[in-house]
């Protein structure tokens, strides 16, 4: 497994690790969040075409290094064609981009419970020279709202891996922006050599 893979599946497990979080410092009010079954979420709809530009997102992504200033245009399509055929993910996340944010469907099996928590999020993302900053908003579970305390855990654990995710922070050392826009997501790799010891 290579890096941006691993940074990947961190991000999608930000959720996950929130989820067990939230189960095990208040399990009573947390069940209610849960169901014993997953959901189907949406078929991904795509061409030839489209697979053939996952393949080159996704290879730009891994060799950074080599498209230093450049900027990439990402369709949602591509995004669940990278969970699908490199992750493995395709039955748990399910994401549309909406103007100028990320609507997250998923299905997630909490470990020890058979359980799943089965809903959506809109999940907004904005990198700038170094500023990471990540804003939720309706977070729904099992058709019900998130409260605000489980809202203010998920915010937590956020930051919480933010600040210690060191492969995450050199990564972004070779990203100079991030941002969602019209429905679409655009990465601009910075243009700066930056030494990269991961593999």
């Amino acid at each position: 497994m290579n890096k941006i893979q691993r940074i990947i599946i961190w991000c999608l497990t930000l959720l996950l690790t929130f989820f067990a979080t939230v189960i095990f410092l208040n399990i009573r009010s947390s069940m209610i969040y849960l169901s014993k079954e997953t959901v189907i979420l949406p078929k991904i709809e795509y061409s030839t075409t489209d697979l053939d530009n996952m393949k080159t997102v996704f290879e730009k992504l891994k060799n950074h290094h080599l498209h230093k200033g450049e900027t990439l245009t990402v369709s949602d399509t591509y995004i669940n064609l990278i969970l699908k055929d490199n992750l493995d993910l395709e039955n748990r996340f399910y994401i549309r981009f909406i103007q100028d944010s990320a609507n997250v469907l998923f299905s997630l099996p909490i470990p020890f419970m058979r359980r799943f928590a089965n809903g959506s999020c809109n999940v907004a993302i904005l990198y700038n020279n170094g500023t990471l900053d990540i804003s939720i908003t309706d977070l729904i579970i099992n058709d019900m709202l998130m409260s605000d305390k489980e809202m203010n855990s998920l915010e937590a654990v956020i930051k919480s891996y933010l600040s210690r995710n060191k492969r995450l922070n050199q990564y972004l050392q070779s990203i100079s922006s991030v941002s969602i826009k019209n429905d679409t997501l655009y990465i601009t790799f910075s243009s700066v050599d930056i030494h990269d010891n991961g593999s």
